[in-house]
């Protein structure tokens, strides 16, 4: 066989394997846009995006230290959520305002708010009820606020993602 002969050969050889291999990776893709997202048993939306959250406090807060929430099941359809909000030193009034949300299958809606307070404290700390429905996926959004004459500090923290 001669080297022009096999250098064509090789070459289709080549040329073949290659549009095999972009036929292939194409219906490959094709495949997957045609498959459902995955769903949990019991849900009726598929699970919401994966975000990144920090229960820290801005460091160039003067009064805000820390804060803490996370939710519960309680019972067969209610949530709990459970929140702290703790000052460097006494202040004139903390707390948190909570918020269930429940997520739509593509945004999250509050499904419930409430809020909580001490006066001349340091330390605000409560737990507050939600009802809730069946097949969806939820989290707690809670805004941990302190007051100090007029100095106002605030941060908000979600809290885990619970099918109920």
């Amino acid at each position: 066989m001669s080297k022009v002969m096999r250098r064509t050969k090789i070459g289709a050889a080549f040329i073949t394997s290659l549009m095999l291999s972009l036929a292939l990776a194409t219906a490959a893709s094709a495949d997957s846009s045609t498959h459902e997202p995955f769903m949990e048993p019991g849900a009726l939306t598929p699970p919401p995006p994966v975000e990144y959250n920090t229960m820290s406090v801005n460091q160039s807060n003067v009064y805000l230290a820390a804060i803490e929430s996370s939710l519960f099941k309680n019972g067969t359809i209610q949530f709990t959520i459970s929140a702290s909000t703790n000052a460097n030193s006494i202040v004139d009034s903390l707390g948190v305002n909570y918020t269930l949300q429940r997520w739509n299958g593509s945004a999250w809606v509050d499904n419930g708010t409430d809020a909580g307070q001490v006066n001349n404290s340091q330390i605000y700390s409560g737990n507050k009820q939600f009802s809730a429905l069946t097949g969806y996926y939820y989290r707690g959004r809670t805004v941990h606020w302190i007051k100090k004459g007029t100095i106002n500090e605030e941060r908000t923290a979600y809290t885990e993602t619970i099918l109920r």
